[in-house]
């Protein structure tokens, strides 16, 4: 099971609702990453929708979710429920969550689990740098 995730918006401890803050805090940095993908601000969080190989890039960082499979899951479940992200039934699900393929700074690739948005992202604003921060909230 990947015990990797990487997170790009409000999964990151700095940006981070309160509620989540003692589960986002037992998540360990293993360092900045990248992945494919494009970046829409649609307000309160980010958005991001899986596209072909030669778009975009959406940075962020890869977090070791937890010490243990069962520490992992538990750190999944948890997550999934923040992001509106139902395993039985994805269709009507908010975001989904999907195993992909991201670039360390080093040029590393690795396997880890990434949540993308499950609707059209409408007239929102694109992030063209593909970073989220306090500014964009």
């Amino acid at each position: 099971m990947t015990l990797l995730l990487f997170v790009y918006g409000t999964l990151s401890p700095d940006l981070a609702p309160v509620d989540l803050l003692p589960f986002v805090n037992r998540l360990k940095e293993l360092g900045e990453a990248s992945i494919q993908g494009t970046m829409y601000d649609m307000g309160q969080y980010p958005a991001v929708l899986q596209t072909h190989p030669d778009s975009g890039k959406v940075y962020g960082r890869i977090y070791r979710l937890g010490n243990s499979e069962s520490e992992a899951l538990e750190l999944l479940a948890k997550f999934d429920e923040y992001e509106d992200f139902d395993p039985r039934n994805p269709a009507e699900s908010l975001f989904i969550r999907r195993e992909v393929r991201a670039s360390l700074l080093d040029g590393k690739e690795i396997e880890c689990w990434a949540y993308f948005y499950n609707r059209s992202p409408g007239t929102a604003r694109k992030i063209e740098n593909g970073i989220y921060s306090r500014a964009n909230r």
